[in-house]
């Protein structure tokens, strides 16, 4: 029985539905993404699925399946099973044109992961609520394909997100993410078969000595060359970083923990307990210096040094990075405002970094590279990262705001108090992970304190986790400022009154104090 699979099966995408790029009305069929773990570590692996729709949450007796079992079985043959690739999957589902009919639906998955499974599938708890809203949606020039792939201004997308048109490519700019799986290239010296790249497609990779390592599309690690210290012989698992050095090798798991392999002379595989978001490998044997050392950054932002230091290079600075590298003798990093720094060897300069500020770092025998940013905006309007958009050059945001384009225009009234009902609060996020690895201190609004005050700017997820969209909080902050002027200004008034009432009370003790002179007094008579 497979009873074992865990699964945290969240609506990591909406179910929307799509038409071919340029096609007016939406077809029937939805793209459902999920996820899936066992034992709290996300599964990679192919599986079988069977979909059906509901019209309650729970098994009752009056409840109902909505459409046709939608089956993705690899044994069956008539049908293929889904990739699961970090946990994720992604899946094309058509109920039929009458299954969303505004009435509430609750998706019920089953899953068989390692088939042959017994019992055939697994069934997932609870079902997952669908709303019928995104089926009206209409697009233009937007397309998803039965794979998952993502075409703007295509309708046959060629990669997970493929956007064709220069006018789209010049104005906006997406950073972060996960790599696209991409076949891999190799080319030079290939003594020990370095650059005999294997079958596949791939989303990292690295280059020791005289051996290569790269993490495939579903984060499996493969290592190829020379491996006469391990180098190459490659831990199971799911990966999202690697690096190579002159004969030791690192890799960052799915879960952020550190692995190594390979030469540890200097103790440079020896990784530190935590969690990292990027890792280095130094290794050189130049100038008669035979050094090996390896550099990460914790998921927190510092950074953690180890191995070989007979230069100085393991001495990390402080401060919070967001990229790193190393040589045998020296190493790099950039600190989060973009500044460069180096350490270790300096023979050659190459720890004497340029001022600036930039983006990609690389370390070389006795020389350094980096890519720097330019201080000019460039032509792309927006940018969007993980947590967070901007407009270079600009803090400002346009919307349409026309008196012509607004009915039932009405004034806002006692936008103070309203506000000051408001507590702003610091807090911690008990799971970091899940809100973009943001640990510290925080500043904000509780979602549920602030609902009973302006409870159009509360939603909820597809979780039932309440949210925040603060809207129109200008006009609120404008109208606060004038109430505060009127209070301040009837103050002023009052005090204005009482200080005439006084100056009035002392011209008529001082004129009384004129006509009745106080008699002096002297000596004796």
């Amino acid at each position: 029985m497979r009873s074992y699979v865990k699964t945290n099966v969240a609506a990591l995408a909406m179910a929307l539905s799509f038409a071919p790029a340029w096609a007016a009305p939406v077809g029937t069929a939805i793209t459902y993404q999920g996820q899936i773990k066992l034992g709290g570590v996300p599964v990679s692996e192919t599986c079988d699925f069977e979909f059906t729709l509901w019209d309650d949450l729970v098994a009752t007796l009056l409840h109902n399946q909505v459409g046709p079992t939608l089956i993705f079985d690899g044994q069956l043959g008539n049908s293929r099973p889904v990739r699961v690739v970090n946990g994720l999957f992604t899946a094309a589902l058509d109920f039929g044109s009458t299954a969303f009919n505004g009435d509430s639906r609750w998706l019920q998955i089953d899953v068989c992961c390692s088939s042959p499974c017994s019992p055939r599938f697994t069934k997932l708890t609870p079902r997952q609520p669908l709303t019928a809203t995104p089926y009206s949606l209409q697009t233009r020039g937007l397309f998803v394909d039965t794979d998952g792939h993502v075409g703007i201004g295509t309708d046959t997308p060629s990669a997970k997100l493929d956007v064709r048109g220069a006018t789209s490519t010049e104005t906006l700019e997406i950073t972060g993410g996960s790599p696209l799986d991409q076949p891999l290239a190799g080319w030079g010296d290939n003594t020990f078969g370095q650059v005999n790249i294997p079958a596949g497609t791939f989303m990292a990779v690295a280059a020791g000595a005289v051996y290569s390592l790269a993490i495939r599309s579903d984060g499996t690690l493969v290592g190829w060359g020379s491996g006469s210290f391990g180098q190459i012989n490659v831990p199971a698992g799911v990966f999202t970083a690697v690096a190579a050095g002159l004969a030791h090798s690192l890799a960052i798991r799915s879960n952020g923990t550190l692995v190594g392999w390979g030469l540890n002379n200097d103790g440079q595989i020896n990784v530190p307990a935590g969690r990292f978001t990027a890792v280095a490998a130094g290794g050189s044997a130049r100038l008669g210096i035979e050094a090996h050392h390896s550099l990460a950054i914790r998921s927190d932002g510092t950074l953690a040094g180890w191995g070989s230091n007979g230069l100085g290079q393991i001495d990390v600075p402080a401060g919070t990075f967001t990229a790193i590298a190393a040589s045998g003798p020296h190493s790099l990093a950039i600190r989060s405002d973009g500044i460069l720094f180096g350490w270790g060897l300096n023979n050659a300069g190459q720890i004497n970094v340029p001022a600036g500020t930039f983006t990609v770092v690389a370390a070389g025998g006795t020389h350094s590279l980096a890519i720097g940013v330019d201080p000019t905006p460039g032509d792309f309007a927006l940018v969007l990262a993980e947590d967070s958009a901007f407009k270079p050059g600009t803090n400002t945001w346009t919307i349409l705001s026309d008196r012509r384009l607004k009915n039932n225009v009405q004034p806002l009234i006692g936008a103070l108090e309203r506000l000051l009902q408001l507590r702003g609060v610091m807090f911690e996020w008990r799971d970091a992970a899940s809100q973009g690895a943001r640990r510290g201190t925080e500043i904000g609004l509780i979602a549920d304190e602030v609902e009973s005050v302006f409870p159009q700017w509360v939603g909820r997820d597809p979780r039932g986790y309440q949210t925040l969209t603060i809207g129109g909080f200008e006009a609120l902050t404008a109208e606060a400022f004038r109430d505060l002027r009127k209070e301040k200004d009837a103050q002023i008034k009052e005090l204005g009154n009482g200080i005439t009432i006084v100056k009035a009370r002392l011209a008529k003790l001082e004129a009384l104090l004129a006509q009745s002179p106080i008699p002096q007094t002297g000596g004796a008579p």
